[in-house]
């Protein structure tokens, strides 16, 4: 649940890319609230329906037939369109650190910040090549590794939830300490021990899982 709140690393590309960034929060509040109430709905559809045997996706639990295909190659789907948009900053301070413009546009012909600026045509092929770079190195390293899954658990428990939870509350409260009321304060600091509490007790899921295995 925390991973689907767990979108930071994408916002700047999504707010460089809004037609209209002044209404960036108002998207970014109603999107939150979208994702919330879908979250809500399944979760609470799939315990209504199978209770405590319901598994890690709800849509295991599903018979064999057209529904249980269709929520198969949704998922397959979903991945796709997120794993790009989630390595697209890695793959754009990757390409300010080499010099590429994915556009073709001015790039320095050197280290040198007061270098003369020269047009690369062939920055779009050398961007693509370093995206798609990322995208295979991304899937050997998953197919490769042993207990890729448990690690990723063990990794998602502790930085996901760190960054979704305590790291916001805990801005919010070191930025506007001198205004926030007491309810307010109280209410951050409720936020990050709830984020702590779900931070030791996932990673010592993960960690109890890796050694069984």
């Amino acid at each position: 649940l925390a991973f689907v709140f767990a979108g930071h690393a994408v916002f700047p590309a999504i707010y460089t890319s809004m037609e209209k960034p002044e209404e960036y929060e108002q998207m970014l509040d109603k999107t939150y609230v979208i994702v919330g109430i879908t979250c809500a709905v399944i979760g609470a559809a799939g315990y209504s329906l199978y209770g405590d045997g319901v598994k890690d996706e709800v849509t295991l639990n599903l018979p064999n037939g057209i529904a249980s295909t269709v929520a198969l190659a949704l998922i397959a789907v979903n991945p796709l369109s997120k794993f790009a948009l989630t390595m697209d900053p890695v793959a754009r301070g990757l390409e300010e650190k080499l010099g590429i413009d994915i556009n073709g546009g001015l790039t320095a012909s050197s280290a040198d910040a007061d270098a003369l600026l020269v047009v690369d045509p062939n920055g779009p092929l050398k961007a693509r090549v370093l995206r798609t770079g990322l995208g295979a190195s991304a899937l050997l390293i998953a197919a490769k590794v042993p207990f890729f899954a448990i690690v990723m658990s063990l990794i998602g428990s502790f930085l996901t939830l760190t960054v979704s939870v305590i790291f916001p509350a805990a801005c919010h409260l070191k930025v506007f300490e001198k205004t926030l009321t007491n309810k307010e304060k109280a209410t951050d600091w409720a936020i990050m021990f709830v984020g702590g509490f779900c931070v030791v007790a996932g990673s010592v899921s993960a960690v109890t899982d890796l050694m069984a295995k």
